[in-house]
C-alpha cells in the first residue's frame, strides 16, 4: 500500500460520521448554522441522558436490589402442608379440683388483666394449699396432658384425606402433640407427610371433631371451640403473624389454600435496611422466620424474668438458653 492511500484515524472517523446517521454528527458539519446548533443541542442533551441512565443502572446494580421473578412448575404429587388443631377448651373439668381457689387462679392467668377491674380476690401463695396440689412443682409434658381433653381418641372423631378414610389409630402415625400457650395441640406432617395428587374440595382433608362441651372448664384464656391453622411444617403457627380459622361447635368451615414460597438471597443481600438475610440459626438449623419471632420472644422473657417462658422449655432457638430457676 503506498503512503498516499494511508489514512489517519480522524479522516477514517470523518468519512463515518458523514456518511452514517450515528446519533446525527453528519448534521453537525453541514448546513446552516441554525441547523447545527439545532443537532448540536439534541446531541449533547441525548449524551447527558445517556450519562444519567448509565449512572443511575451503575447504582442500582451495586445496591443489589431485590427482583421477583414467576416461574410455573408441574408436579405429579405434592405435599400438603402441615395442620395444627388446637381446641379452645382442652382444660378437662373432671380433672379440675372444686375449689374457690383453683377457680380464681384460672381466672386471673390470661392475656388480659382482669384484675384491674376486680374479678377475682389476690393471691395469698403462702397458703400450704397451692404447695400441696403441685402449684409450684415442676411439670411435663405428661403431667399436662393428664389435665386436658384426650386429642387422638378424643378430638379426632374421624378424618379424610385425599377421599381415603383414616382410623383413629391413625392419627397418630400422622399428627404429633404440640404443646401452644392455649394448651396441648394436634400438628400434622411432623413424623407422616399428607401427600395428594387431585385437586379440588372433595381431595382435600376433611375432619370431624369432638370438642366434648360437656367437659370444658371454664377460665379467662378459655373459649369454645376448635382452632386451626396451615402453615410450613418448618414454621411455629403462633408466631406466624396469623391466628388461622375458629370454628364454633356444631358448625362447619371451609378453608382456602394458595401456597407462597419465598427464598431470600443471602449476603450482600439485605432482608431489611440494616439486615443481612441469614441461612441458619446459631445452631446450625435452617433459618425461618417465625424461629426468628421465637428467639426473640424468649430472650425478652429470659431477661424480663430470668427464665424460659414454659412453652418452649427443650426446645431449640436461635440462641442457647437454659432455664435459670
Amino acid at each position: 500500500m503506498a503512503d498516499s492511500d494511508r489514512k489517519t484515524l480522524a479522516t477514517v472517523w470523518g468519512e463515518f460520521s458523514q456518511s452514517t446517521g450515528f446519533h446525527g454528527v453528519n448534521k453537525l458539519k453541514n448546513g446552516s448554522k441554525l441547523r447545527c446548533l439545532f443537532w448540536l443541542c439534541s446531541f449533547l442533551a441525548c449524551a447527558v441522558y445517556l450519562t444519567y441512565v448509565m449512572i443511575q443502572e451503575l447504582g442500582n446494580y451495586y445496591t443489589y436490589p431485590t427482583y421477583t421473578t414467576l416461574e410455573v412448575e408441574t408436579h405429579s404429587e405434592i405435599e400438603f402442608p402441615a395442620v395444627t388443631i388446637c381446641n379452645l377448651n382442652s382444660l378437662s373439668k373432671s380433672s379440675v379440683l372444686n375449689d374457690s381457689r383453683v377457680d380464681n387462679y384460672y381466672l386471673s392467668i390470661g392475656p388480659r388483666e382482669i384484675h384491674e377491674v376486680q374479678m377475682y380476690n389476690e393471691f395469698n401463695w403462702s397458703d400450704p394449699f397451692y404447695e400441696q396440689y403441685g402449684f409450684f412443682s415442676e411439670r411435663k409434658m405428661e403431667d399436662i396432658l393428664l389435665e386436658h381433653k384426650p386429642l387422638h381418641q378424643g378430638l379426632f372423631n374421624i378424618f379424610v384425606f385425599d377421599q381415603t378414610i383414616f382410623k383413629l389409630q391413625d392419627s397418630k402415625e400422622y399428627f404429633s402433640v404440640e404443646l401452644k400457650p392455649n394448651g396441648p395441640c394436634l400438628t400434622s406432617n411432623k413424623t407422616k407427610i399428607f401427600k395428594t395428587s387431585y385437586t379440588g374440595s372433595d381431595y382435600n382433608f376433611v375432619m370431624w371433631l369432638n370438642v366434648d362441651r360437656e367437659d370444658s372448664y371454664f377460665g379467662q384464656s378459655l373459649g369454645e371451640g376448635v382452632q386451626f391453622t396451615v402453615h410450613d411444617e418448618e414454621e411455629d403457627p403462633y408466631f406466624q403473624g396469623s391466628s388461622g380459622y375458629y370454628v364454633e361447635p356444631g358448625h362447619e368451615y371451609y378453608g382456602a389454600l394458595r401456597k407462597y414460597t419465598y427464598e431470600y438471597m443471602p449476603e450482600p443481600f439485605k432482608a431489611t435496611p440494616t439486615e443481612f438475610c441469614r441461612e441458619s440459626s446459631v445452631n446450625g438449623d435452617e433459618y425461618f422466620s417465625t424461629k426468628c419471632w421465637k428467639e426473640c420472644y424468649v430472650r425478652y422473657i429470659y431477661e424480663a424474668c430470668n427464665c424460659i417462658d414454659f412453652h418452649y422449655k427443650g426446645q431449640n432457638v436461635c440462641i442457647n438458653i437454659r432455664c435459670v430457676k
